[in-house]
C-alpha cells in the first residue's frame, strides 16, 4: 500500500475518533436550562421578618437536612422532609424522615421513620381532608397518615427518571402535582393516573407549594451564594412561568408554603455550604 493511501486512512481514522468522542461529549453534556430570569419578569424582592432554625436529629448543631415543607393546619405543625444526612462529608448513617414541627416553637413533636435508608426523600404535602400526608422517597409517589401508616404508592412509570421532587396535594381538584427536577411538572389523580405532563426545565426547579386562590407557585435557583432565588407563579394553561419573586436570604431553597399572608420557606445551607451555612424555615411578609 503506497504511504500516500496509508496517511490518508491514518487522518480519517483519527478524524473519526477526534468525532466520535466529541459527540460522546457533546451527548453527555446537559442541556442547556432555562434561567427564569430570561423569561419572567422579578416583581419583587422579599426580605425575611424572622426564621424558624430546624433542631439537630443528630449529633449535628446545624439542624436536620429539611427536603420539603407543608403546614398542617389541624395540629399548627410544619411537616418536613428529612433527607437523613446532615452533610456529603458526614460519615453518620443516613436515616430519612418524616418531621413534624411545632409551626410557634419549631420543636420536634414527631417523626415518621423511613424504613428505606436509601430513600431520596424530598417533597411533603398535607392533605387535610383526609388528615393525610403525600410525599416523595425519589421515585414514587407516597400517602400515609400522620402516623406513618402507607395508604398507597403511586408509580409514576417513566418520569421518575427526571428526578420528583416537589409534591403537593390540590383539595380543589384532588389530584397530585410533582414537579421534576429536570423537565417536567405533572398533574396526577388520587389513584396515580397522569393528567396532564407540562414541560418545565428551569434551572433549579424543586419544590410546590399553592395559595387559597388556586395559584401554583414553585421554587427556582440554586444560587447557593448569591441571590438568583426565586418563588415562581406557573401558568399551567400558558405552559410558562408569568412572573417571579426574588426571595432574599434564602441560599438553598429545599420546600415553600404558604400560610394566610405568609411565605415559609426551608433551607438546608449546611447541607450546601450556602451564604447561611445552618438550616432553617425563613418567614416572609407575602402580598398576592
Amino acid at each position: 500500500m503506497n504511504k500516500r493511501l496509508v496517511g490518508a486512512l491514518v487522518t480519517v481514522s483519527l478524524l473519526f475518533v477526534f468525532c466520535l468522542v466529541s459527540g460522546l461529549v457533546y451527548i453527555s453534556r446537559p442541556a442547556n436550562r432555562t434561567s427564569v430570569t430570561d423569561v419572567a419578569v422579578i416583581t419583587d424582592t422579599l426580605n425575611y421578618e424572622s426564621i424558624i432554625k430546624l433542631p439537630s436529629l443528630s449529633d449535628s448543631e446545624k439542624g436536620f437536612t429539611c427536603t420539603g415543607l407543608t403546614y398542617d393546619l389541624k395540629r399548627n405543625s410544619f411537616w418536613l422532609g428529612n433527607y437523613g444526612k446532615t452533610h456529603p462529608s458526614s460519615d453518620e448513617n443516613k436515616q430519612p424522615s418524616l418531621v413534624q414541627l411545632d409551626a410557634v416553637s419549631g420543636q420536634v413533636k414527631s417523626q415518621i421513620i423511613i424504613e428505606d435508608e436509601g430513600a431520596d426523600i424530598q417533597g411533603v404535602s398535607y392533605d387535610k381532608s383526609t388528615d393525610t400526608l403525600w410525599y416523595t422517597d425519589g421515585k414514587q409517589i407516597i400517602n400515609s397518615t400522620a402516623e406513618g401508616e402507607i395508604i398507597k404508592k403511586l408509580d409514576i412509570g417513566k418520569y421518575k427518571r427526571y428526578k420528583p421532587n416537589g409534591v403537593l396535594y390540590d383539595m380543589k381538584t384532588d389530584s397530585i402535582w410533582v414537579l421534576c427536577f429536570y423537565n417536567y411538572l405533572l398533574n396526577f389523580d388520587a389513584q396515580g393516573n397522569l393528567l396532564n405532563a407540562y414541560r418545565s426545565d428551569f434551572m433549579g426547579q424543586d419544590h410546590l407549594c399553592c395559595d387559597s386562590q388556586g395559584r401554583l407557585y414553585f421554587s427556582v435557583g440554586i444560587d447557593y451564594n448569591g441571590e438568583d432565588n426565586f418563588v415562581a407563579v406557573y401558568s399551567t394553561e400558558k405552559n410558562s412561568v408569568e412572573y417571579a419573586i426574588r426571595v432574599a436570604g434564602s441560599y438553598s431553597i429545599e420546600g415553600i408554603c404558604i400560610v394566610d399572608s405568609y411565605l415559609y420557606v426551608a433551607n438546608d445551607g449546611y447541607y450546601h455550604d450556602a451564604a447561611i451555612p445552618e438550616n432553617y424555615i425563613a418567614k416572609y411578609k407575602f402580598s398576592f
